[in-house]
Order: structure tokens, then C-alpha cells, then sequence
């Protein structure tokens, strides 16, 4: 006697020939086997930076060179639980502005009543606005101020992807302190710009005090054949009354130049 599937099974039956049709489609969309469309642990979903942001990260991807130690060490500066505190509460009132106009004002504000780590902090803040004319008016508000804190919001600028914040910044940082204008300025040795490579270099050849000659020693090693030969006649200039031969690479003249400093003062004249 022939008995009758019941009911159930041949739904049961077109459900799955459907769920199979659709994994086909699936496959056949992207080109990946059914297996791998499998359920898995959930892909993480990062969110995505600013358009600035974005660009400058690409930007910084294309430099020749790492960042020289005094500006790793101001990258690593950490605020304390306090400072913290305050830089988020300036940010909340920053993203929380009307415009522009009114950013600016609170710039001001933060400038005249904040120390100079959390206004850096909030100024890095304001680099990631997509108009290029604030990111140089939140740059210019850190120019004059102590601390070496503002290496690492002058290294932003130099590296934004906007050729006139990069013009601007080399501008603010020739009015700093020595201490903190020739990490800048060796910083964009490696910069993926080629006339603010140069600019830069030019701004250290500038610089005659003892701090400039690490510098141009590093510059030796660079990509740039151009800056190299500079920085090799750079050196044979200020250091002829010691140094005879030219230097084989950056690491004989660092070499050199830890066993030979003490016979100059901070001038560069000679002691010994």
C-alpha cells in the first residue's frame, strides 16, 4: 500500500530547495564558494575617520624616514586623569559650536586659560576639520607657546595634505624655540613633499647652533640624493677645523660626532 508524504514534509522539502537556491545566487554574486559564506564571528566594524584624517594618513604613509626621537617622545606625552578631563570637555564645546566663528573663539578661550598639553590635544582636535583655513587657524593659536608638546601638532601640520596648512605650519614653527623647530624641521626631511623637503633642510642649514649638527648627520641617510650631497657639504663646512675627510654615512659621522661634540659650545665654536 502507497502511503502519502505528509503535509509537513514537503514543506519542509521547498524550504530547503529555496535556502538552496539562494546560497547558489550568493556564490554566484561574489565569487566565493558556499563554505565561506558560512555564519562566522562577526566582522569588526571600525569606524571611519574624518575625510582630513583619511588623506592624512596616506600622507604620512609616504614619508622617507621614521620620526627623529624628539618627536617620538613628544607623540608619547600622556596627559594626566585631570588634563583629560578638560581637553573633552573643550572638545564638547567645539562639536557642539555653531560654526566656525565660533570655534575660533573658543580656541582663543582655551589658549589664554589652558596650559599648553591639553591646548595641543585640543588642537589636534581641530586638524581633523575638513576646512583647510581652520586647521591653519587652530595651528596658529600654539605658536609662541612653552612646552614641547607643540612638536607634535606642528609635525600634523607639515603633514597635512593640504599644500597651504603645510606652508602655513613651516611658517608658525621658524617663530619656536630651537628645541622645538629643528625636530620639526628634521621631521620633514622625510616629508612625502618635495619642496618642503627642501624647505626644510634650508631652515636647518639656518640653525647654527650645536643642536643642528644630529640633524644634518641624519640627512645623510635620506633618499634624497640632493639633500645628501647638501648635508655632507654642510658638515665639511662647520666641522673643517676638526674633521678632514668627508663622512662614509650617517652612522660613521653620529659616530663621530658623540666622541667630538664636547670640543664645541652651543655656538658651534670650538672649546678644545
Amino acid at each position: 500500500m502507497q502511503h502519502a508524504f505528509p503535509r509537513r514534509f514537503w514543506l519542509v522539502l521547498l524550504a530547503s530547495a529555496v535556502g538552496m537556491v539562494a546560497l547558489l545566487l550568493r556564490w554566484l554574486e561574489s565569487g566565493l564558494p558556499p563554505q565561506a559564506l558560512e555564519s562566522g564571528p562577526a566582522e569588526e566594524v571600525r569606524p571611519q575617520l574624518p575625510a582630513v584624517s583619511r588623506a592624512a594618513a596616506g600622507y604620512v604613509a609616504a614619508r622617507q624616514v621614521p620620526p627623529v626621537a624628539a618627536v617620538e617622545k613628544a607623540l608619547a606625552g600622556q596627559l594626566t586623569s585631570q588634563q583629560a578631563r578638560r581637553v573633552a570637555d573643550w572638545i564638547r564645546q567645539l562639536d557642539a559650536a555653531a560654526d566656525a566663528g565660533a570655534r575660533d573663539e573658543l580656541l582663543e578661550d582655551a589658549r589664554s586659560y589652558e596650559d599648553s598639553e591639553v591646548l595641543v590635544e585640543i588642537v589636534l582636535h581641530q586638524m581633523h576639520r575638513a576646512d583647510a583655513e581652520e586647521r591653519v587657524e587652530a595651528l596658529q593659536k600654539i605658536v609662541g607657546i612653552s612646552g614641547l608638546s607643540q612638536i607634535k601638532a606642528f609635525v600634523r601640520g607639515i603633514d597635512d595634505p593640504d599644500s597651504e596648512v603645510r606652508s602655513a605650519s613651516m611658517q608658525f614653527v621658524r617663530d619656536q624655540q630651537p628645541d622645538a623647530r629643528i625636530p620639526v624641521f628634521e621631521y620633514g626631511l622625510g616629508s612625502a613633499d618635495p619642496s618642503l623637503r627642501a624647505g626644510c633642510f634650508l631652515e636647518l642649514t639656518r640653525e647654527n647652533c650645536k643642536a643642528a649638527i644630529p640633524a644634518l648627520m641624519r640627512a645623510l641617510a635620506l633618499d634624497d640624493p640632493g639633500i645628501r650631497q647638501q648635508a655632507a657639504e654642510q658638515l665639511s663646512l662647520r666641522l673643517a677645523d676638526t674633521r678632514t675627510s668627508p663622512f662614509r654615512d650617517a652612522s660613521e659621522a653620529l659616530q663621530w660626532w658623540e666622541a667630538n661634540s664636547g670640543r664645541y659650545d652651543e655656538r658651534m665654536y670650538r672649546v678644545d
